[in-house]
């Protein structure tokens, strides 16, 4: 491989990064990448990828004869081949050195989204002139737009991980920035996710005995409760999702699914697509086409208009379970477990190196949280961006 391909490898995977505000456009550095894995002479192998790719991609060709919908399910299940060519591509190309170099660069765009994100907090618009959406943090992700917040905690531990490289010091001050920024998004799934991360990325880095570790742990709770706080004063928006978080308690029906953004419909409509359609499921982004058909009379959900349901079940168990069946979650259990499998089994060096994407892969599955759709374009990118660097990071390479 000649000197300006590698160093095109590391910028494709950042630019990539840098345009997801800016949907479809983010797939350009997909394209880059696919563009370099073809012309390159020398190739590292991808298999570890594929197989991951496979235990996810074939449930969803399973559930296509009984999909309820089946053009839109053909068309997600085929668009979906693009994550598994991207991901395939990123391990042909990248070496652990260009690793080290992109988290770098992708470091450098996560803080100046959230730099940006807190000038926003402070002028009422951020330095792409958005505002903010119902006192909500958007940053470059722009009106109406409230993916920063899950975005910035998936891939923060990058930051975190880079951060780290210097000292503690600078760890603490990247943990606060994000947790700020993550906070003030205003989004309760992003809040669950980046708090998985602080926890799992505390007990990697506090050094000392067992008892120091749970003394100094504890410290950082107490730090965050007053971070918490202070947004509960400053943010009548982070607020009212508090107060409103604080109804799952009461016990009562109405008020847990409040607390819940009124996702017990869904949930439920989702157990009986469940019973209905167990082995399979109803196809790969086929839940709002068959919605209408399992929903509850008076669902709130339901849309006579277009003839179509909440867009997926905000819980990824459930999703699995409906749209690909008990095939499409016994492929997902394998790839976490397969995936925690070649953790155990690595180097202390790989596994130093697989860190910030072991980390992600932990808050992306914790299963006591609402989540986005699996089989999107948004998160399907970061899901398999995460797979194929830490499968990357894993990987022991040719000498």
């Amino acid at each position: 491989m000649t000197a300006p391909e590698l160093r095109l490898i590391p910028i494709a995977v950042t630019l990539l990064v840098a345009l997801i505000p800016f949907g479809r456009l983010s797939e350009l550095g997909l394209l880059g990448l696919l563009g370099l894995a073809l012309f390159t002479r020398e190739r590292l192998p991808a298999r570890a990828f594929a197989l991951a790719f496979a235990l996810i991609l074939i449930p969803m060709l399973l559930a296509l004869p009984d999909a309820f919908a089946l053009k839109a399910s053909a068309e997600s299940t085929f668009g979906y081949l693009r994550f598994g060519l991207f991901g395939c591509a990123l391990m042909v190309l990248l070496r652990h050195k260009d690793l080290h170099q992109a988290e770098w660069l992708i470091g450098c765009v996560l803080v100046f989204w959230a730099l940006d994100a807190l000038l926003q907090a402070v002028l009422g618009h951020n330095l792409f002139g958005y505002a903010n959406t119902q006192d909500r943090l958007n940053g470059v992700f722009g009106d109406g737009n409230l993916k920063l917040g899950a975005t910035l905690a998936v891939l923060g531990p990058i930051v975190l991980e880079v951060a780290a490289r210097r000292s503690v010091r600078w760890w603490a001050l990247a943990a606060l920035l994000l947790t700020w920024v993550i906070l003030l998004a205003g989004t309760r799934a992003a809040w669950v996710m980046w708090a998985c991360v602080l926890a799992i990325y505390s007990f990697w880095l506090l050094p000392g005995s067992w008892v120091e570790r749970a003394l100094k742990f504890i410290g950082l709770i107490l730090a965050g409760g007053l971070m918490v706080g202070l947004s509960y004063q400053l943010s009548p928006r982070f607020a009212e999702r508090i107060d409103r978080s604080a109804l799952v308690f009461n016990g009562d029906r109405a008020a847990v699914d409040s607390a819940l953004a009124y996702r017990l419909p869904i949930w439920e409509t989702a157990g009986r697509m469940i019973a209905a359609h167990p082995i399979n499921g109803v196809g790969a982004r086929g839940f709002r086409h068959a919605y209408l058909e399992y929903a509850a009379p008076g669902d709130r959900w339901v849309d006579l208009r277009t003839q179509t349901g909440a867009a997926h079940p905000h819980q990824l168990l459930l999703e699995f379970l409906a749209e690909t069946g008990v095939i499409g979650l016994a492929g997902w259990l394998a790839l976490m477990g397969w995936m925690g499998l070649r953790y155990a089994r690595a180097s202390p060096a790989a596994r130093l190196r697989a860190r910030p994407y072991a980390a992600s892969m932990l808050a992306l599955a914790f299963p006591l949280n609402t989540h986005y759709a699996w089989f999107s374009s948004f998160w399907g990118l970061l899901v398999w961006l995460i797979i194929a660097l830490y499968l990357v990071a894993l990987r022991k390479e040719p000498t």
